[in-house]
Protein backbone atom coordinates (compact mmCIF):
# COMPACT_ATOMS: atom_id res chain seq x y z
CA UNK A 1 0.00 0.00 0.00
CA UNK A 2 0.85 3.52 -0.39
CA UNK A 3 0.15 6.31 1.31
CA UNK A 4 -0.90 10.30 1.04
CA UNK A 5 -0.87 13.09 3.55
CA UNK A 6 -2.26 16.48 2.36
CA UNK A 7 -0.39 18.84 2.46
CA UNK A 8 2.09 18.40 5.05
CA UNK A 9 4.41 15.70 3.62
CA UNK A 10 6.51 16.61 0.65
CA UNK A 11 4.91 14.62 -2.28
CA UNK A 12 6.15 13.31 -5.76
CA UNK A 13 4.10 14.99 -8.61
CA UNK A 14 1.14 13.26 -9.53
CA UNK A 15 -0.44 13.12 -13.23
CA UNK A 16 0.07 10.52 -15.02
CA UNK A 17 -1.41 10.04 -18.94
CA UNK A 18 -5.24 9.62 -17.83
CA UNK A 19 -4.74 12.81 -16.33
CA UNK A 20 -3.32 14.76 -19.29
CA UNK A 21 -6.15 12.97 -21.56
CA UNK A 22 -8.25 14.45 -19.44
CA UNK A 23 -7.33 17.89 -19.73
CA UNK A 24 -7.64 18.03 -23.13
CA UNK A 25 -11.12 16.22 -23.22
CA UNK A 26 -12.04 18.82 -20.70
CA UNK A 27 -10.61 21.57 -22.70
CA UNK A 28 -12.25 20.47 -26.08
CA UNK A 29 -15.79 20.38 -23.93
CA UNK A 30 -15.03 23.76 -22.56
CA UNK A 31 -14.55 25.25 -26.09
CA UNK A 32 -17.55 23.68 -27.23
CA UNK A 33 -19.66 25.00 -24.62
CA UNK A 34 -18.30 28.44 -24.59
CA UNK A 35 -19.78 28.69 -28.45
CA UNK A 36 -22.64 26.22 -28.03
CA UNK A 37 -24.01 28.05 -24.89
CA UNK A 38 -24.77 31.53 -26.98
CA UNK A 39 -25.78 29.59 -30.14
CA UNK A 40 -28.63 27.78 -27.65
CA UNK A 41 -29.81 31.51 -26.56
CA UNK A 42 -29.83 32.55 -29.82
CA UNK A 43 -31.85 29.51 -31.33
CA UNK A 44 -34.38 30.18 -28.62
CA UNK A 45 -35.04 34.01 -30.39
CA UNK A 46 -38.72 34.02 -31.16
CA UNK A 47 -39.90 31.27 -29.61
CA UNK A 48 -43.17 31.80 -27.76
CA UNK A 49 -41.40 30.50 -24.49
CA UNK A 50 -37.65 32.59 -24.97
CA UNK A 51 -38.31 35.55 -22.61
CA UNK A 52 -39.66 32.95 -19.34
CA UNK A 53 -36.30 30.99 -20.77
CA UNK A 54 -34.31 34.25 -20.23
CA UNK A 55 -35.65 34.38 -17.12
CA UNK A 56 -34.72 31.47 -16.01
CA UNK A 57 -30.85 32.31 -17.18
CA UNK A 58 -31.49 35.62 -15.37
CA UNK A 59 -32.44 33.95 -12.43
CA UNK A 60 -29.60 31.60 -11.94
CA UNK A 61 -26.69 34.00 -12.90
CA UNK A 62 -28.41 35.88 -10.05
CA UNK A 63 -29.16 33.91 -7.32
CA UNK A 64 -25.48 31.92 -7.80
CA UNK A 65 -23.96 35.68 -7.60
CA UNK A 66 -25.68 36.57 -4.57
CA UNK A 67 -25.09 32.78 -2.96
CA UNK A 68 -21.31 33.27 -3.42
CA UNK A 69 -21.81 36.58 -1.68
CA UNK A 70 -23.00 35.23 1.20
CA UNK A 71 -20.71 32.66 1.10
CA UNK A 72 -17.92 34.92 1.27
CA UNK A 73 -18.81 35.68 4.62
CA UNK A 74 -19.85 32.76 6.19
CA UNK A 75 -17.83 29.99 5.00
CA UNK A 76 -14.52 30.77 6.36
CA UNK A 77 -11.78 29.76 8.89
CA UNK A 78 -12.32 26.01 10.36
CA UNK A 79 -15.68 25.59 8.23
CA UNK A 80 -13.88 26.27 4.94
CA UNK A 81 -11.28 23.74 5.51
CA UNK A 82 -13.57 21.21 6.75
CA UNK A 83 -15.57 21.63 3.11
CA UNK A 84 -12.03 21.60 1.71
CA UNK A 85 -10.59 18.75 3.03
CA UNK A 86 -13.99 16.80 3.06
CA UNK A 87 -13.97 16.96 -0.99
CA UNK A 88 -10.85 15.76 -1.02
CA UNK A 89 -12.33 12.92 1.21
CA UNK A 90 -14.95 12.55 -0.97
CA UNK A 91 -13.05 11.64 -4.06
CA UNK A 92 -10.18 9.88 -2.32
CA UNK A 93 -13.17 7.03 -1.41
CA UNK A 94 -15.00 6.93 -4.42
CA UNK A 95 -11.94 5.42 -6.39
CA UNK A 96 -11.42 3.27 -4.28
CA UNK A 97 -8.78 4.33 -1.71
CA UNK A 98 -8.66 3.81 2.05
CA UNK A 99 -9.56 6.77 4.25
CA UNK A 100 -7.39 7.21 7.33
CA UNK A 101 -8.15 10.27 8.90
CA UNK A 102 -8.30 14.38 8.52
CA UNK A 103 -6.75 17.23 10.31
CA UNK A 104 -8.78 21.29 10.31
CA UNK A 105 -7.36 23.56 11.25
CA UNK A 106 -8.43 27.21 11.66
CA UNK A 107 -6.94 27.91 7.54
CA UNK A 108 -5.53 24.45 6.73
CA UNK A 109 -6.23 21.07 6.66
CA UNK A 110 -4.95 17.84 5.28
CA UNK A 111 -6.53 14.22 4.59
CA UNK A 112 -4.80 11.15 5.38
CA UNK A 113 -5.52 7.98 2.55
CA UNK A 114 -4.05 4.84 1.63
CA UNK A 115 -3.82 4.11 -2.28
CA UNK A 116 -2.80 1.21 -4.72
CA UNK A 117 -0.87 1.02 -7.51
CA UNK A 118 -3.83 0.75 -9.25
CA UNK A 119 -5.81 4.09 -7.99
CA UNK A 120 -2.62 6.33 -7.83
CA UNK A 121 -3.60 7.72 -11.33
CA UNK A 122 -6.74 9.35 -9.46
CA UNK A 123 -4.02 11.17 -6.92
CA UNK A 124 -4.25 14.21 -9.40
CA UNK A 125 -8.14 14.22 -9.61
CA UNK A 126 -8.15 13.77 -5.57
CA UNK A 127 -5.62 16.38 -5.44
CA UNK A 128 -7.76 19.05 -7.51
CA UNK A 129 -11.09 18.24 -5.86
CA UNK A 130 -11.72 21.06 -3.98
CA UNK A 131 -11.77 23.57 -7.00
CA UNK A 132 -14.17 21.66 -9.30
CA UNK A 133 -16.49 18.93 -7.12
CA UNK A 134 -20.00 20.87 -6.85
CA UNK A 135 -20.26 19.00 -3.36
CA UNK A 136 -23.11 21.90 -2.28
CA UNK A 137 -25.17 22.60 -5.75
CA UNK A 138 -25.59 18.11 -5.85
CA UNK A 139 -26.60 17.86 -2.15
CA UNK A 140 -29.02 21.02 -2.44
CA UNK A 141 -29.95 19.80 -5.59
CA UNK A 142 -30.97 16.59 -5.03
CA UNK A 143 -32.88 17.36 -2.02
CA UNK A 144 -35.16 19.95 -4.07
CA UNK A 145 -35.65 17.12 -6.93
CA UNK A 146 -36.87 15.01 -3.91
CA UNK A 147 -39.63 17.55 -3.17
CA UNK A 148 -40.34 19.88 -6.17
CA UNK A 149 -39.50 17.09 -9.19
CA UNK A 150 -41.31 18.23 -11.98
CA UNK A 151 -41.05 22.03 -10.88
CA UNK A 152 -38.12 23.53 -13.17
CA UNK A 153 -38.02 26.71 -11.31
CA UNK A 154 -37.59 25.69 -7.53
CA UNK A 155 -34.97 22.72 -8.41
CA UNK A 156 -33.18 25.64 -10.42
CA UNK A 157 -32.99 28.01 -7.82
CA UNK A 158 -31.99 26.04 -4.88
CA UNK A 159 -29.17 24.34 -7.61
CA UNK A 160 -27.83 28.22 -7.81
CA UNK A 161 -27.64 28.42 -4.35
CA UNK A 162 -25.44 25.95 -4.27
CA UNK A 163 -23.55 26.34 -7.35
CA UNK A 164 -22.90 29.88 -6.06
CA UNK A 165 -21.32 28.25 -2.73
CA UNK A 166 -19.05 25.63 -4.83
CA UNK A 167 -18.21 28.45 -7.06
CA UNK A 168 -16.75 30.76 -4.28
CA UNK A 169 -15.21 28.09 -2.38
CA UNK A 170 -13.39 26.41 -5.30
CA UNK A 171 -12.00 29.79 -6.70
CA UNK A 172 -10.94 31.39 -2.96
CA UNK A 173 -8.31 29.10 -2.50
CA UNK A 174 -6.56 28.98 -5.99
CA UNK A 175 -3.62 29.92 -5.81
CA UNK A 176 0.48 29.00 -6.53
CA UNK A 177 0.67 28.47 -2.83
CA UNK A 178 -1.35 25.57 -2.63
CA UNK A 179 0.57 22.69 -2.53
CA UNK A 180 -2.75 20.89 -4.37
CA UNK A 181 -1.69 22.87 -7.56
CA UNK A 182 2.03 22.46 -7.15
CA UNK A 183 2.35 18.84 -6.40
CA UNK A 184 0.85 18.40 -10.21
CA UNK A 185 3.06 16.93 -12.83
CA UNK A 186 3.57 20.18 -15.24
CA UNK A 187 3.20 22.43 -12.17
CA UNK A 188 0.95 25.44 -11.18
CA UNK A 189 -0.22 26.19 -14.20
CA UNK A 190 -1.17 22.85 -16.19
CA UNK A 191 -3.29 22.11 -12.59
CA UNK A 192 -5.08 25.91 -13.54
CA UNK A 193 -6.05 24.69 -16.70
CA UNK A 194 -7.43 21.77 -15.42
CA UNK A 195 -9.33 23.36 -13.09
CA UNK A 196 -10.56 26.66 -15.20
CA UNK A 197 -11.51 24.11 -18.03
CA UNK A 198 -13.52 21.61 -15.54
CA UNK A 199 -15.39 24.37 -14.32
CA UNK A 200 -16.37 26.01 -17.39
CA UNK A 201 -17.79 22.85 -18.27
CA UNK A 202 -19.56 22.94 -14.95
CA UNK A 203 -21.06 26.28 -15.55
CA UNK A 204 -22.13 26.36 -18.51
CA UNK A 205 -23.58 23.23 -18.57
CA UNK A 206 -25.86 24.51 -15.58
CA UNK A 207 -26.57 27.81 -17.12
CA UNK A 208 -27.66 25.52 -20.48
CA UNK A 209 -29.85 23.53 -18.00
CA UNK A 210 -31.10 26.50 -16.18
CA UNK A 211 -31.64 27.97 -19.31
CA UNK A 212 -33.80 25.28 -21.59
CA UNK A 213 -33.99 22.36 -19.25
CA UNK A 214 -33.32 18.93 -20.66
CA UNK A 215 -33.16 20.13 -23.93
CA UNK A 216 -30.46 23.01 -23.44
CA UNK A 217 -28.41 19.96 -22.44
CA UNK A 218 -28.84 17.96 -25.46
CA UNK A 219 -27.96 21.42 -27.36
CA UNK A 220 -24.54 20.88 -25.86
CA UNK A 221 -24.29 17.48 -27.05
CA UNK A 222 -25.13 17.95 -30.60
CA UNK A 223 -22.32 20.74 -30.67
CA UNK A 224 -19.81 18.53 -29.13
CA UNK A 225 -20.30 15.46 -31.00
CA UNK A 226 -19.44 18.42 -34.18
CA UNK A 227 -16.43 19.63 -32.72
CA UNK A 228 -15.58 16.71 -31.63
CA UNK A 229 -15.86 14.74 -35.43
CA UNK A 230 -13.86 17.94 -36.49
CA UNK A 231 -11.25 17.23 -34.35
CA UNK A 232 -11.29 13.88 -34.96
CA UNK A 233 -10.52 14.62 -38.73
CA UNK A 234 -8.58 17.26 -38.09
CA UNK A 235 -6.11 15.00 -36.02
CA UNK A 236 -6.82 12.20 -38.90
CA UNK A 237 -5.31 14.40 -41.52
CA UNK A 238 -2.40 15.25 -39.96
CA UNK A 239 -1.60 11.90 -39.33
CA UNK A 240 -1.86 10.14 -42.91
CA UNK A 241 -1.83 13.33 -44.93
Amino acid sequence: MFGKKEPKEEQKPVGGIPFFISIICLVLIAINNIYSLPMLIFDRIGTDDFFSLLQNLIAFITIAVFSGFIAKFCLKHELAVLVHEFKHRIFAVLVGNKYKNMKIGKDEGYVVYEYTKKTRIYNALIALAPYYLPLFTIIITGIACIFWWGNHAAIMTFAAIGYGADFYLGVADIGPHQTDFTNIEGGYYVALVYVVSINICIATSLLAWAFDGLNGLVFLCYGLAHISSFFINTVKNAIFS
